[in-house]
């Protein structure tokens, strides 16, 4: 595995034999958003911009690239997978609210935990449990079934077992 150090004093790493050709160009980092919690690497040539991962698959115009392990400096093939926009967008950690859960909510007033998986744009409920947990469950569950491997599960440990 080979380092490219960034500029903002960030590091992406590529694969041995990709190393020589992306080291050839200066890289610099990019945070995606105003936290600066998520980092990429890119290089302009002219107008355009170019990301690392892309430059590493040789992604076309159109075609989105995710990165399995969420780490967006990880720029190793093996982490690398072309994906639609959903699946890339099923596959990114996102807050979780007071249930501490992935796709559960919980309802105040009605004292139960609402399970809810969001697949193509929209949010699909799959039912009300009485513990949080059940939820999760419930929630991976469906979730694996619809998005398989780009599923970001509660309890990715079980993820063999979750089916």
């Amino acid at each position: 595995m080979g380092a490219i150090r960034l500029s903002r004093s960030q590091t992406a790493f590529v694969d041995d034999g990709d190393h020589a050709r992306i080291a050839a160009h200066s890289w610099a980092a990019k945070p995606s958003d105003q936290s600066g919690d998520r980092w990429y690497a890119y290089r302009t040539s002219g107008r355009r911009t170019i990301y690392m991962h892309r430059e590493v698959l040789g992604a076309g115009p159109g075609t989105c690239v995710d990165h399995i392990n969420g780490d967006s400096l990880d720029n190793r093939r093996a982490n690398l997978r072309i994906a639609t926009a959903s699946q890339n967008n099923a596959n990114k950690a996102c807050p979780v609210g007071p249930s501490m859960f992935r796709g559960v909510h919980y309802c105040k007033r009605r004292n139960i935990f609402d399970a809810v998986v969001y697949v193509k744009g929209k949010n699909k409920h799959l039912g009300q449990y009485k513990t949080a947990v059940e939820a999760a469950f419930a929630r991976d569950r469906v979730a694996f079934e619809m998005l398989g491997e780009f599923a970001v599960l509660n309890f990715p440990c079980l993820r063999k077992e979750v089916v």
